[in-house]
């Protein structure tokens, strides 16, 4: 189970580093000028933006997905991480405790977020399938960044915690 749980964190981690391209990305788009732009009809940039927004939140919910047999996910790691003997030898291969403790503070955080509903929302209804009558409130683009930056922290410290990543805190 260890195994699995490290193999999750550098699935996770390697997803990751294209989230971080995006939220630059996104947030260099985030300008008065730019804005501006976007309302008065570039829609070749509208296409890109949407793409890119539409990816992270791929990525990211993907991460925060169930704990099927089949999946690979932030909740299937930090489940088996409720069985102690299993956190034990995560750290006997190689992991970081204070970085493991810091990822399982972040994930209590997270896992309850409401932002994370409205995210998924957005995934399912929107992105997976279009149901959009379905989506509900939206999440705003700071929810947006800051669910998805936090989840990139976790995932950070999950890793570095597991041992499959050195990554600075």
């Amino acid at each position: 189970m260890a195994k699995q749980i490290r193999e999750i964190a550098a699935l996770c981690y390697n997803q990751c580093d294209e989230a971080v391209g995006i939220i630059e990305f996104l947030e260099a788009g985030n300008t008065p000028e730019i804005e501006e732009n976007y309302r008065a009809g570039a829609y070749l940039a509208n296409v890109i933006r949407k793409a890119m927004e539409q990816r992270l939140v791929m990525s990211i919910m993907r991460m925060h997905d169930g704990a099927g047999r089949d999946r690979e996910t932030l909740l299937k790691a930090f489940s088996l991480m409720d069985d102690p003997a299993v956190w034990l030898e995560v750290l006997k291969l190689g992991g970081e405790k204070p970085r493991l403790d810091a990822a399982v503070a972040q994930w209590r955080i997270l896992k309850d977020d409401p932002v994370k509903e409205k995210m998924r929302a957005v995934r399912d209804f929107e992105s997976a399938h279009n149901i959009p009558s379905k989506v509900g409130i939206r999440p705003s683009m700071s929810e947006f960044v800051r669910f998805s930056e936090g989840t990139i922290k976790l995932v950070e410290d999950l890793a570095a915690g597991a041992g499959v990543a050195s990554v600075l805190g």
